[in-house]
């Protein structure tokens, strides 16, 4: 019973059970492709999974409760030797000490990606740009690929032309994704002095933005990831300053209007960003009701983030319906959002043909069509998915639901190792498949690509390296995932433990009552869980959230205010 009431063994033990399950049942996928989910399966994973996470569960809820005593027996103490002065102090935090400038963090960082960007001069066009350069091209636009960031490109594009060389008005575009990027850390470098972080997370920061590889690379990438990233990540970092400032009055500061202006970009910029938002939307709306029901006088606090974040989400949804009026922009029929059950039934489909009975066969043949589930790839549903006739299930959903349920009831197990081999780059911390998607022998197709698409070269564009004894280098470390092979620094450079860090700070959030704090941490939550239902596990996907986690980490485990 005293366990009990610990929160912290209760909640870590029910984390750290979900967590041991999905790396047990990743490991155990990786050695069996083909894995029987069986009784003794089914133990394997319960137990293994319930008796480490129950134990490591109670070490880190007394851990937690050993520290947190520890900080107010420290709290204590310096009340009686009169340190503390009325009002709100941060202890340990000296908050009149002058913080960095963060104009000189961007320039550090801004000045560490010239190297490499003289190296892949005029910039990496690889896998989709070549799609958004085939539409600009032709005139014709559709909704795939967002409009506005197709527009974009084109301005520069045309620039480029304007003084005689397309080629150059690619590397124009590529600076200016470097200085989003970059100035986008920088940003959220000063709002993290504007919180007292200290100087040594300021230089940890500021570190990390100009070290972190991938940094340099998606700012080179001709596609949205890193202009969407430029975007989300200040937003969830400017949730963070709200969470800091909690100011209880809706009178907007120009970090609100900040706030609205990212939002209103980054769901411009990426199609499942609307989703995660509104789901956090949802939540901080839950939250309001409960206050105002209460009479919390923080009520208007959350009231500001519901008009903000609906503001933001609103204005961004307008905006991308009046550029689709403009500029003819044709729909794409949804597929995308289909990957998982496309590659669930196409796995059944693979591994049980024989045994199908043929009303289902017929369903799968007007919803699969060429019999391309025959193409079935654990890690990657576009194979399956370009050949999907989504009509077909618009105009037939008892059909096709009816099928889809039958099978999940015939073949349980097609579904659930469909569902993890998918997704083991994000679920599975050891994973390595997510390195090789595109196969061991493609050079420029590792975790970072590099690959430029040939309709890029007869398009006029070309790579002209300015220092090619580096490119050569990083080539040779993108295409063999160099990084990403050394042993258990390697885990660092993939992304199969992102998620968990940020469930697990979310928990020590909760344990220590800092609940405010949890609703950034759902920002980036919320967006990965619309991964999960994506067509394959790439570094573009999962780096914008990624490169939120050490700014989190500087608040989730500072020392709080104490009066």
């Amino acid at each position: 019973m005293k366990l009990l009431k610990n929160r912290g063994c209760v909640l870590f033990s029910i984390i750290n059970s979900i967590f041991f399950a999905f790396q047990i049942s990743g490991f155990m996928l990786s050695k069996n492709p083909r894995l029987d989910w069986n009784l003794l399966t089914c133990l394997i994973v319960l137990f293994g999974s319930l008796i480490p996470g129950f134990l490591l569960g109670i070490f880190m809820g007394y851990a937690l409760h050993f520290r947190n005593e520890k900080k107010q027996e420290a709290v204590f103490a310096k009340y009686e030797d009169g340190w503390l002065v009325e009002g709100y102090r941060t202890l340990g935090d000296k908050s009149s000490e002058p913080m960095p400038n963060a104009s000189l963090s961007w320039l550090i960082i801004l000045v560490s990606y010239v190297p490499a960007f003289l190296a892949y001069f005029p910039g990496i066009c690889a896998y989709d740009a070549y799609i958004q350069v085939e539409q600009i091209f032709n005139g014709a636009y559709n909704d795939h690929h967002p409009v506005l960031h197709t527009k974009l490109l084109e301005l520069f594009l045309k620039f480029g032309d304007s003084i005689g060389n397309i080629n150059s008005g690619m590397a124009f575009f590529v600076v200016f994704q470097l200085l989003c990027l970059s100035g986008a850390f920088a940003y959220c470098i000063h709002l993290a002095g504007k919180m007292r972080c200290g100087k040594v997370w300021h230089w940890i920061l500021t570190a990390f933005g100009a070290l972190f590889p991938y940094n340099v690379f998606m700012g080179l990438s001709v596609t949205k990831a890193a202009l969407f990233a430029a975007t989300y990540f200040p937003a969830m970092m400017l949730m963070v300053y709200f969470v800091y400032k909690k100011r209880n009055e809706l009178k907007p500061e120009k970090e609100d209007i900040f706030y609205i202006l990212y939002l209103i970009v980054s769901i411009a910029f990426r199609n499942n960003a609307r989703y995660a938002v509104m789901a956090v939307l949802f939540v901080i709306l839950a939250v309001f009701l409960v206050k105002l029901l209460k009479k919390k006088l923080d009520h208007t606090f959350y009231l500001r983030l519901v008009l903000t974040t609906f503001t933001g989400l609103v204005i961004s949804m307008l905006l991308v319906a009046l550029a689709g009026k403009v500029w003819n922009v044709t729909q794409k029929d949804q597929r995308e959002m289909l990957s998982i059950p496309v590659q669930q039934l196409a796995r059944c489909t693979v591994f049980n043909v024989q045994d199908m009975k043929p009303r289902d066969m017929e369903v799968i043949d007007n919803f699969i069509l060429d019999e391309a589930w025959r193409e079935y790839d654990p890690l990657i549903s576009d194979p399956v998915k370009r050949h999907v006739n989504t009509w077909f299930a618009v105009n037939y959903p008892k059909e096709t639901l009816s099928t889809y349920f039958r099978l999940l009831k015939d073949y349980p197990d097609e579904y659930i190792n469909a569902f993890l081999a998918q997704n083991a780059g994000y679920l599975y911390a050891a994973d390595r498949t997510c390195l090789w998607v595109y196969g061991k022998d493609n050079p420029g197709h590792g975790y970072v690509q590099t690959e430029w698409a040939g309709y890029m070269y007869e398009c006029g564009f070309y790579h002209d390296s300015i220092i090619p004894p580096l490119y050569t280098f990083l080539e040779k470390i993108n295409s063999d995932n160099i990084l990403q092979r050394i042993p258990v620094i390697g885990l660092i450079f993939i992304s199969g433990h992102v998620v968990w860090v940020f469930v697990y700070m979310a928990a020590v959030c909760w344990y220590n009552k800092r609940y405010d704090l949890i609703i950034p941490i759902l920002f980036a939550i919320m967006y990965i869980a619309t991964l999960l239902l994506g067509p394959t596990v790439q570094l573009r996907y999962i780096y914008p959230v990624w490169i939120f986690l050490p700014f989190i980490a500087a608040f989730v485990f500072r020392k709080k205010s104490e009066k």
